[in-house]
């Protein structure tokens, strides 16, 4: 049971991406020309990539964890590659629980990393 919650609350993570990406278009190209350095026009295959996936993960289709591993695992050598020093300033970040919307939802990862936990008790 608690697999099935795993992949439904990645399946809506990846769902609400891609809907927010189509609605902030001066976002996603900052992210994509800034953050990733990506060539034109890529941000329209993450958008269909993330919308896929989470339908994907809704339905159980738990297999297509291999390719967001994969995404996930880019998206991270990336983001080093492009701004390791950056990173490196607000590294203390992750230690303290920040008023932004990424430490909550940080936060609110780890409740459910550790709820799966448990279950294996």
């Amino acid at each position: 049971m608690p697999v099935y919650f795993l992949n439904v609350f990645l399946g809506l993570v990846f769902l609400g991406t891609a809907v927010h990406r189509m609605f902030h278009k001066k976002e996603r190209l900052y992210e994509l020309n800034t953050i990733f350095r990506l060539p034109k026009f890529t941000d329209y295959g993450i958008i269909a990539f993330e919308f896929i996936v989470g339908v994907l993960l809704l339905l159980q289709y738990t297999a297509v964890l291999y390719a967001v591993l994969a995404f996930l695992v880019v998206a991270c050598i990336l983001i080093l590659k492009n701004h390791y020093t950056q990173l490196k300033k607000t590294f203390n970040h992750l230690f303290t629980f920040q008023p932004t919307a990424t430490a909550f939802f940080l936060h609110f990862t780890y409740i459910l990393i550790v709820l799966y936990g448990l279950s294996f008790l």
